[in-house]
């Protein structure tokens, strides 16, 4: 019914952040010493997980993009980084390169540009319905020991902890690679770009 009517229940939106000290020998009045870990319902995540299976073929991601894949992580993209660096250095070729960890990436994501990124992907309706409203609910409230913050309204970001969420980012960021890429400029293997390799919100330029 949910699919039918491109609608999920208000609480589907609702998150709770509760702060966890880091270091309990730190400065326990500093902001940056706390952790927020961010309890949702276990009902929506059940939901998110039949989503995937069934739309799943629509959350591709480029194959520069090394994060929130299976058989895929870190170790990977260092290994392509260093492998493109050693071609051109044994071709006596220089190679210089920037290096992006953009900051609070996840919580950036702008909605809207993210809704087009998966109409350009011809996802289905029904699919495409559930997402916009499920993110027009988005909604917090910070939990300090027994006391609850005012409700805070979340107008951009994935949402922390949600099952969809890492696919919905890597087809947000697929983006800025396309962008790239599509210049047909800087560091080629034969016929292939590697003028940048992604390992979630960490981007290496070369």
């Amino acid at each position: 019914m949910m699919l039918l009517h491109g609608y999920v229940p208000n609480n589907f939106g609702l998150r709770i952040v509760v702060p966890i000290l880091k270091d309990k020998n730190g400065d326990q009045t500093s902001i940056d010493n706390y952790r927020p870990v961010t309890l949702s319902p276990t009902i929506s995540k059940i939901f998110e997980s039949v989503l995937l299976m069934n739309y799943g073929n629509y959350l591709y991601s480029d194959h520069r993009q090394f994060g929130f894949k299976k058989t895929m992580g870190c170790r990977n993209a260092i290994f392509a980084v260093r492998n493109v660096t050693n071609y051109f250095n044994e071709r006596g070729s220089n190679i210089f390169m920037a290096s992006l960890d953009a900051s609070t990436a996840f919580d950036r994501v702008n909605h809207f540009k993210l809704y087009t990124s998966l109409m350009i992907r011809n996802v289905t309706t029904a699919f495409l319905n559930v997402v916009i409203n499920w993110y027009s609910k988005m909604n917090v409230i910070v939990r300090w020991n027994n006391s609850l913050s005012a409700m805070l309204r979340i107008k951009s970001g994935v949402r922390q902890g949600g099952v969809l969420s890492p696919y919905l980012f890597n087809v947000y960021a697929d983006v800025f690679i396309k962008n790239i890429v599509t210049k047909n400029v800087r560091c080629h293997i034969g016929h292939t770009c590697m003028a940048c390799m992604i390992y979630a919100d960490d981007i290496a330029y070369c």
